[in-house]
């Protein structure tokens, strides 16, 4: 990918980012520096933005940002503890709390392997995928609006960059019917 693609890419319209968020200069985005810190630089900023939107949503269902995490990694598929913990890059102690946690919320329940009864696997409940769309609706909306005054294509162009980001950094993230 070349220079000039690149910061296409990642400089998708800081300045209107900057005039909503007025804590960052928009001219660390026109400094002569290497690729890959442009790069850093973008992906962190990215990741803010949207982890600000997400938890803006997570807020409204009345859940913390990780059990979304987690209820959202349940949409394609039951999975184990240990899975989980690898998938969300945590402690497989951590899962177990949110696990109780949505379990009380009646969002999940634990299923026992039938071959193996050691194993338990993690399921969402009907009321969990409920939630699950119910999130990707709101965030969706919240995204969207967020890029309302881009150009269409450009709105194209970032889902495309997005999708292929995730394939690069990060392809067990994506649904099955995407990544294959």
């Amino acid at each position: 990918m070349s220079r000039s693609s690149l910061v296409e890419i990642i400089d998708f319209k800081v300045d209107d980012l900057n005039s909503q968020h007025d804590h960052r200069s928009s001219t660390l985005w026109s400094m002569p520096i290497d690729d890959g810190l442009l790069l850093s630089e973008g992906l962190i900023a990215l990741g803010l933005a949207v982890e600000r939107l997400r938890a803006s949503v997570c807020r409204e269902l009345d859940l913390t940002p990780q059990q979304v995490q987690l209820v959202c990694a349940l949409d394609h598929g039951q999975r184990t503890s240990g899975g989980l913990a690898r998938l969300l890059a945590c402690d497989k102690t951590n899962i177990t709390g949110l696990v109780d946690r949505l379990g009380s919320k009646g969002l999940v329940h634990r299923v026992r392997d039938e071959a193996d009864r050691r194993i338990v696997h993690i399921a969402l409940t009907d009321e969990g995928r409920q939630v699950v769309n119910e999130f990707r609706r709101l965030a969706g909306a919240q995204f969207a609006a967020a890029v309302a005054s881009w150009p269409h294509s450009e709105q194209q162009q970032l889902a495309r960059a997005a999708r292929k980001a995730v394939q690069a950094f990060g392809p067990d993230l994506l649904p099955p019917a995407v990544s294959g």
